[in-house]
């Protein structure tokens, strides 16, 4: 039985040519980078010049780069380093204002951080297309806000976020009150495969991308930092990364991030127009053939890659396992919350009505993905929901 792979959200397969050049910069470049020998300094060169690719295609400079070990513990750096830094310079109980949506790695984060007192946290409300208001944003800044954390494409049901304009309030914000805080941090892991990350227009001060999502190696990821001196390192023990992230670089899937980064760069355009294709196509044939099924975000409002429905009635962990017996990998929800049997905090900001908080399946494309894969996974479906509904 082939198997169709409809989960480009959850990971990425690691492409070929991606893999052979991290595959080979490991066996070749073995030298540790602090290193004053001729290996080490290779090493090095390779990783400088990996930054300025990196920074040429994000529009920045090369020394706001800083490597990280994925996409999670590029946003624990951001709020750790951030809150490290204030409380050390005074600020008692900082506050945190964060959309309802966040991924878990940032929305996780925070929750716990408020239960243990060390901040206090602002939700920013959505609406029902899972987009954050600026009038809300700029009513929930106060003289105590330190961050802002809104990612650029949510994860879980596609919305994307209109960064620009509420980093502009922040920016606003700041120069009315002659400060440096807040900071605005947009976690961009589901948005370099179909939107460009121009960093200059962008206007924020932190941006995480992980490899996993772009067709790149596990466990990668970057960190920009507009300026260092507002952030503290978390990872401690060495220098490198400019002591923001401490560990001895690994300089193979250094070279596998930027590489996948340098073919999202160029695949861009052509996988748009391809992914917003099979989106229109999916959302026709679920619209004929599943008319139960609710598409929970307007296309106008949601990232080509990602399609959410809910389905009133049906169970989502036995939809998605019916289906996986068809031979088809679709999810429900974050693969960060899979085991987690609590509703999720994305739906339930949606104000989705409750027969549908647990019926919920999310469909993702990417490059592999065709216009049959589609057909087949509509016809598995309704035949998988005629089969429980008997």
């Amino acid at each position: 039985m082939k198997r169709i792979y409809l989960d480009y959200a959850a990971l990425t397969p690691i492409s070929f040519g991606v893999l052979f050049r991290s595959f080979i910069t490991t066996l070749t470049v073995y030298g540790n980078p602090g290193s004053l020998h001729r290996e080490g300094v290779v090493a090095k060169k390779m990783i400088e010049n990996t930054k300025k690719d990196i920074a040429k295609i994000l529009h920045t400079q090369k020394e706001q780069i800083v490597f990280t070990g994925g996409g999670t513990e590029g946003c624990n750096l951001v709020i750790f380093g951030v809150l490290h830094k204030v409380i050390a310079n005074g600020v008692e109980r900082p506050d945190i204002i964060i959309s309802a949506i966040e991924h878990p790695a940032v929305y996780d984060t925070c929750i716990s951080l408020e239960k243990e007192n060390k901040i206090t946290l602002t939700i920013l409300p959505v609406d029902e297309n899972g987009l954050v208001k600026e009038k809300d944003l700029r009513a929930s800044i106060n003289e105590n806000t330190v961050l802002v954390c809104v990612h650029y494409v949510n994860n879980e049901i596609g919305t994307i976020e209109p960064i620009k304009d509420l980093a502009r309030i922040v920016k606003k914000y700041r120069k009315e009150k002659e400060s440096s805080y807040p900071l605005f941090f947009t976690d961009s892991a589901q948005a370099p495969n179909l939107f460009p990350i121009h960093i200059d227009s962008l206007g924020v001060d932190f941006v995480t991308l992980n490899g996993s999502k772009m067709y790149g190696p596990r466990s990668s990821g970057i960190l920009f930092v507009k300026d260092r001196e507002m952030i503290d390192g978390m990872i401690l023990g060495g220098s490198q990364e400019y002591g923001l992230r401490a560990g001895t670089e690994d300089v193979g899937k250094i070279v596998g991030f930027t590489q996948a980064l340098i073919n999202t760069d160029k695949k861009r355009i052509s996988e748009y127009s391809k992914i917003e294709n099979l989106q229109k196509i999916a959302r026709k044939l679920l619209t004929e053939k599943i008319p139960e099924a609710r598409i929970t975000i307007e296309s106008e409002f949601c990232s080509p890659h990602i399609l959410h429905i809910t389905i009133p009635g049906f169970d989502s962990e036995t939809v998605i396992l019916y289906l996986d017996q068809k031979g088809f990998a679709v999810s429900a929800k974050s693969a960060c919350k899979t085991d987690d049997k609590e509703v999720s905090h994305v739906l339930k900001a949606l104000n989705l009505e409750e027969n549908n908080l647990l019926s919920s399946v999310r469909i993702s494309f990417g490059r592999k993905t065709k216009i049959r894969d589609i057909q087949n996974f509509v016809n598995a479906l309704r035949q998988t929901l005629d089969i429980l509904k008997k």
